[in-house]
């Protein structure tokens, strides 16, 4: 009887943890959802919908919380799971505007994006670059990428190149002074046989970064 008294006194300090916790967890999800659509329609969504669907269950390890995340970028649209309806280029976006606003608060020092900006191109790939830009005032930001709208708005442009030759495949990663950066940057644009008009483009980036 003495145990069984014990476990109900634990059980009930367990649940009025994870209430607390829950009711936490509905508090930040309006405000949350509200600044990832504000990011979203920065990062080229105009009209991104993006919100939580949240459900009570039994207590669990994670609570008793049962969160799906809902989104749709398309006005005509109502949400739907993120996991379901999202393209490559769409789910980047979202993780990158998450990341954007949960790094200074999880206290992350260094952010690596890993060809986050895939599927997108053009303007899109620009403003993916600005936020990454404006990220990197208060943390280290290392980009991977394909995308000179975004290799141009870093402060240093490193090249990974590959030795196929040897019996060990090796890389190597070494810093671009300002004309190597040019031209890494016009073959971005061009291919390998850069043009003179690719040339301009990439000094013409590097001018806005």
């Amino acid at each position: 009887m003495e145990m069984e008294g014990e476990e109900r006194i634990a059980h009930e300090r367990v649940l009025a943890e994870v209430e607390k916790i829950s009711a936490a967890r509905r508090k930040a999800m309006p405000a949350l959802a509200a600044e990832v659509a504000e990011q979203l329609q920065k990062l080229g969504m105009p009209h991104a919908r993006f919100t939580f669907d949240h459900k009570t269950i039994e207590a669990g390890p994670q609570g008793i919380d049962r969160i799906r995340v809902l989104f749709s970028a398309n006005k005509d649209r109502s949400p739907e799971a993120l996991d379901k309806v999202a393209s490559g280029g769409e789910l980047g976006r979202v993780m990158l505007a998450l990341i954007s606003l949960s790094a200074g608060s999880l206290g992350l020092p260094t952010l690596v994006f890993d060809e986050i900006d895939t599927g997108v191109s053009g303007e899109v790939a620009d403003r993916v670059g600005l936020l990454m830009k404006q990220m990197a005032r208060q943390h280290q930001v290392i980009a991977i990428t394909h995308l000179p709208q975004i290799a141009s708005k870093g402060d240093a442009h490193l090249l990974v190149t590959k030795d196929h030759e040897a019996e060990a495949v090796t890389s190597t990663i070494r810093p671009l002074n300002s004309e190597e950066r040019l031209q890494a940057l016009a073959q971005m644009l061009s291919g390998r046989k850069t043009s003179k008009a690719a040339v301009e483009n990439a000094r013409e980036l590097l001018k806005r970064r």
